[in-house]
């Protein structure tokens, strides 16, 4: 079932529907708690997941809008990182692969203030 909302959620933001891959990301990311726990791997990689959709939500809004939408990535991807730190340790690949997505989502936003502390870490 999460595997099938991670896919509607997918559809959704290649469509940018925003609001849609929002819903269902919040389903699924409620479906892999339930499931497999609320810091586990599965969760964090979700959480990750709607941080990119967030900073990426942000290309085609107005200001109060764009700013909520980071808000909303900065949260999601502190929550994500911080288990995937937890689990496969902060010098990890995992990290590495989280904050280069991260990084690039911001970028395509035109965020370079955001994305240059993840930057410097990657580094």
């Amino acid at each position: 079932m999460a595997a099938a909302v991670d896919t509607l959620a997918e559809i959704g933001a290649r469509l940018t529907k925003w609001a849609d891959a929002e819903t269902n990301l919040q389903r699924s990311l409620h479906l892999k708690e339930k499931i497999f726990g609320k810091r586990s791997e599965e969760a964090a990689r979700t959480l990750l997941t709607s941080a990119i959709v967030h900073a990426n939500s942000c290309k085609l809004q107005r200001h109060g809008a764009k700013f909520e939408s980071l808000r909303k990535a900065v949260t999601a991807f502190a929550s994500g990182l911080d288990i995937i730190e937890e689990r496969f340790g902060p010098d990890s690949l995992e990290v590495q692969k989280a904050l280069e997505a991260m990084i690039s989502a911001y970028l395509d936003c035109g965020e370079f203030w955001k994305a240059e502390p993840l930057l410097k870490r990657l580094l």
